[in-house]
């Protein structure tokens, strides 16, 4: 599967972003969380869990911390069901151990205690509630947080912000042409990651078990796996902003503390830099023709150097020139010469849907209308079928880590059939696929683009039908406790059933002991 464009997806460092994060997680002199936000109004798609999956496998980060880390979701909207099953799967994770915590804060103080004592990294994506986030953000002096946000003002006080906006032109030209040689970049010197991410530390995954990081990503090769969710992570109250200058007082009883972990981080990093990591990967490349050189640096202007849609239109790009055979090694003339006819029938298709350059990437608006279109031209080339199946997934959560089983179930397919259609929206870049861990995850973005062409009937019709999918495959006799243990559907038929309006069912579900012992264990 490693070399399958089936499974290919497009990771491009950021070196100015990347390292700004990495150091400010080693450098926690004052236990404040590192949020990696963004300054455009709602910004969706610019890369920011992408940039924290590969901080989470970088060997600096696995070193420092050596208890690992644990990857949550939140999201807006959750009830206080919704919260407290999170932080009771945390530390369920955390122990090994189900804990009858009937409230938040309890369960909150128990999460405290267990991860106080731990070297451990909490990284929260979809970190927009204040009030959801609250129970994650303590952590203690060993830990850090990293919060991923588009929600600027969701963050605590004293957060380090780093924001990714729009790429630099030479990342989004490498994002662009990313995969349809093996080459690497185009007209560059260096791998700018630096670096190959190497196996080292921990990751968990909630709900799942132990894995280790494999190697990462140079510039054009494949993104890293996303990083199992769980681990720990929890903050001191935030003492002082080093970037500003209030004079605050530390209080005394936690003074020697700091003093002891910064010495700690200290060694940490001497020990880092007494076994220096391997050398950037010399990758110089063959210079492209000037006028492919154009077109690739005007389309990148039109797409207003938003990773979301260079994405998009690299696996448009990628698909329709290697429509799956495995990519060339290097630049030919005919490779050129064939790209250069595909951005010209892209630029067509923009043409045609009204997306021209000087679009206002700040306005919200002007960003979905740009979405949509650049959607419209992925999509077009997918058969009928393929396109209802997508739109399909808007019944799914967004930004989790989706079974192929459960997709298989709503697209009424058989395992090789659902995962054939997933590789077909991977290589177009609708999707991600993990196929080692046999799930796919929908971009928050996508998701919207998705659920805003239901109407709310709609909608609910589709998470029904989701409902009585999975109904056929219970016992007639057993009912909904005879269900697939396929890693969604006890952890997620309870909000399937709300949404469908199906509230009744709920209420007897909850008093069904052989779901809910199912359900626990």
């Amino acid at each position: 599967m490693e070399d399958s464009p089936m499974t290919f997806t497009p990771f491009i460092q950021r070196p100015n972003e990347y390292e700004r994060v990495v150091s400010f997680l080693l450098d926690q002199r004052f236990f404040l969380p590192v949020a990696i936000t963004t300054s455009l109004p709602g910004g969706r798609g610019f890369g920011k869990t992408t940039l924290a999956h590969a901080v989470c496998q970088d060997p600096r980060v696995k070193a420092f911390f050596s208890d690992g880390i644990i990857w949550i979701t939140l999201g807006q909207g959750l009830s206080n069901l919704d919260l407290l099953s999170r932080i009771q799967q945390v530390i369920f994770d955390l122990t090994g151990k189900r804990s009858a915590l009937e409230d938040i804060d309890t369960a909150q103080e128990r999460l405290h205690e267990i991860l106080h004592p731990r070297r451990t990294l909490m990284v929260i994506d979809e970190a927009d509630d204040p009030e959801a986030l609250k129970p994650f953000i303590q952590a203690g002096p060993g830990g850090a947080c990293l919060l991923i946000t588009h929600n600027d003002k969701s963050l605590p006080e004293g957060a380090r912000r780093i924001s990714v906006d729009i790429m630099m032109p030479d990342e989004s030209a490498a994002l662009l042409v990313a995969g349809i040689v093996k080459s690497g970049p185009v007209n560059g010197e260096t791998d700018p990651s630096g670096f190959p991410l190497e196996p080292g530390g921990t990751v968990y995954q909630e709900g799942a078990g132990l894995i280790t990081g494999d190697s990462g990503p140079g510039w054009n090769e494949e993104a890293p796996p996303l990083p199992e969710k769980r681990h720990t992570g929890s903050l001191m109250a935030a003492l002082l902003n080093p970037e500003n200058n209030e004079a605050n007082v530390r209080p005394s009883s936690v003074l020697d503390r700091v003093d002891r972990m910064n010495q700690e981080r200290r060694s940490v990093s001497q020990d880092v830099s007494a076994h220096p990591l391997p050398a950037p990967k010399s990758t110089s490349k063959p210079t492209l023709p000037l006028d492919l050189n154009n077109l690739l640096a005007a389309l990148c202007d039109r797409l207003n150097e938003w990773p979301l849609l260079l994405g998009l239109a690299n696996g448009l790009l990628r698909e329709n020139l290697l429509a799956g055979r495995v990519p060339e090694m290097e630049w030919t003339p005919e490779i050129c010469a064939a790209l250069s006819a595909e951005i010209q029938a892209f630029n067509s298709a923009l043409d045609r849907c009204g997306i021209t350059a000087g679009w206002r990437i700040d306005n919200p608006e002007a960003r979905k209308r740009a979405l949509d279109g650049v959607m419209a031209s992925c999509q077009a080339p997918l058969s009928t079928a393929d396109r209802e199946h997508y739109f399909e997934l808007a019944a799914f959560p967004v930004q989790e880590n989706i079974p192929l089983s459960a997709a298989a179930v709503m697209w009424e397919l058989d395992r090789d059939g659902a995962l054939a259609l997933a590789g077909r929206l991977n290589q177009r870049g609708l999707i991600t696929l993990e196929p080692e861990m046999d799930t796919f995850r929908l971009q928050s973005a996508l998701h919207a683009c998705l659920r805003d062409q239901y109407l709310a009937d709609d909608l609910a019709r589709l998470h029904n039908h989701l409902v009585e999918c999975y109904q056929k495959r219970c016992s007639a006799f057993g009912g909904w406790s005879t269900g697939p243990d396929d890693g969604y559907y006890f952890q997620h038929l309870a909000g399937h059933l709300v949404a469908a309006g199906r509230r009744g069912e709920l209420q007897s579900l909850l008093y069904d002991y052989g779901w809910l012992a199912r359900y626990l264990n």
